[in-house]
């Protein structure tokens, strides 16, 4: 019988068997690898978002609209928050915001025969890290209740110029008898929009002139813009923490770009020590027609260079940003006849004596220490007794 296998030349049978898999069984296959992989992102992801449900994950604090009747950053009133840091949650604090929309435990009223102390500033007002009553003015506000009203108005990113406009809105809508501003190191030169890359909520100095009042400042409104992404991102506890916690956008922002303010150590320049200047006299000039009162009635509180207090002799650090510009915002307002705390001199008696950072380790925010001893500097100041008429 004659096999029906191929023959070759010679006549010798070869058997050949195909190991192709036919296109159907291919998409088939494909089909089964991508829809397991999908099933397990699913079932990872359902079970990272379940697990950390028992963790502090960070919550988000929602902004109200910045508009031209309310032209400052608040947050939704009578709401409470969890805030952490971290991936491993180094720190964790329950925050909750007044009827005010401001993180304190106090709510604000309009008609008190109390005086009211306003306290205006950025992150280290709003203090995120600590909790509302171990803030400084949560402090002083406790301590003082019998004599006066301390009502905090502070939200993270505030520069100088957005200090005015807090002032000039405080003023209408509280009249305080007296007014503290808390300085930091990066509110000089983000009092223009090219540091801040124009953010929304915040409040500017022209860049085209030095000759402006109030009614010229930049104010870029921010809308409320609640998106259906948005709004369920929110809800995510793992897009949260990775937002939040781990601040992936913040990485992957620091390796496309460089940031236009180091507001540490580094290299300076000319032009931001210029615009620095440039914001310290606006600032200085503005105060009065910001606040409504006289100079004698408002302190500046200034942050201290705190690296320099906690380094040896022998780890000289170089001249930083801030320390540029402290000098020239204390002799500027001297010159104002508005006073002044330096925090250096509190910080490193404090410091030599107890040996304990005013700050957290993943965390360039005072902490309850920094707070308290910011609240007893301020109580100890002429300033102050003459707020309480003593």
């Amino acid at each position: 019988m004659k096999d029906s296998g191929m023959g070759d030349e010679d006549g010798a049978v070869v058997n050949v068997t195909s190991t192709a898999i036919p296109v159907r069984s291919r998409r088939r296959l494909w089909i089964l690898r991508l829809s397991t992989s999908l099933i397990g992102m699913m079932g990872l992801f359902l079970f990272l978002e379940i697990t950390l449900r028992f963790f502090p994950v960070r919550e988000s604090f929602h902004a109200q609209p910045v508009t031209s009747l309310h032209p400052i950053i608040r947050f939704t009133p009578n709401q409470e928050y969890v805030f952490s840091r971290d991936w491993n949650f180094t720190i964790v604090t329950d925050k909750k915001t007044n009827g005010a929309g401001f993180f304190s435990d106090v709510e604000y009223v309009k008609d008190s025969d109390k005086p009211l102390v306003a306290i205006i500033g950025d992150s280290y007002v709003e203090a995120l890290q600590v909790n509302n009553a171990d803030t400084f003015h949560g402090r002083i506000g406790r301590d003082n209740f019998e004599k006066v009203r301390v009502y905090a108005f502070g939200a993270s990113g505030n520069p100088l110029s957005s200090y005015l406009k807090y002032a000039e809105w405080v003023g209408q809508q509280y009249k305080p008898d007296y007014f503290i501003f808390n300085i930091v190191g990066n509110d000089f030169d983000e009092s223009y929009p090219y540091y801040k890359d124009g953010a929304e909520g915040f409040t500017y100095f022209p860049e085209q002139t030095d000759q402006f009042d109030m009614a010229e400042l930049d104010t870029r409104f921010l809308p409320l813009r609640p998106s259906f992404v948005g709004r369920n991102l929110r809800r995510s506890y793992l897009a949260r923490y990775l937002v939040s916690n781990c601040e992936i956008r913040r990485i992957t922002a620091n390796l496309r770009t460089t940031a236009k303010a180091d507001t540490s150590n580094g290299n300076i320049g000319e032009e931001r020590i210029q615009t620095g200047s440039a914001a310290i006299n606006h600032f200085i000039r503005l105060l009065p027609e910001a606040t409504g009162l006289v100079p004698e009635r408002i302190l500046l509180v200034l942050d201290a260079e705190r690296q320099r207090i906690y380094a040896s002799e022998s780890n000289v650090l170089s001249q930083s940003y801030y320390e540029c510009m402290m000098p020239e915002l204390i002799g500027k307002a001297a010159l104002a006849q508005i006073s002044t705390l330096d925090m250096t001199r509190p910080f490193t008696l404090h410091y030599g004596q107890h040996k304990k950072r005013f700050e957290y380790p993943t965390d360039g925010h005072w902490n309850e220490i920094g707070h308290r001893v910011v609240a007893e500097s301020i109580m100890n100041t002429d300033f102050w007794s003459t707020v309480i008429g003593e």
